[in-house]
């Protein structure tokens, strides 16, 4: 996999190893697995670098903050690494 060129500023970065879907056309609404597969143009390994963007509890409450805050907010997506394989995905 490619070399993350920069620190771009992450607060707590953390990774997922991931499946990258790289689409050669968009896909509307609900889609079949044969729909996904005829727009998918290959699939490669990548990483999601999740970071920290929101306070882990509320300052005025401290209370902590819930899954749903942090998705709502998309608060965690910071960035992703892309591997330099490309496959087909009818074939994996």
């Amino acid at each position: 996999m490619a070399a993350l060129s920069r620190k771009a500023g992450f607060i707590q970065p953390r990774i997922e190893a991931e499946i990258a879907f790289v689409m050669k056309k968009d896909l509307d609404g609900t889609a079949t697995r044969a729909q996904v597969l005829a727009a998918t143009d290959y699939v490669c390994p990548s990483l999601e670098i999740l970071d920290t963007r929101i306070l882990r509890s509320d300052p005025k409450t401290g209370q902590t903050r819930k899954i749903f805050d942090t998705i709502s907010d998309n608060a965690a997506n910071a960035g992703i690494v892309v591997g330099a394989k490309r496959h087909d995905p009818k074939r994996v």
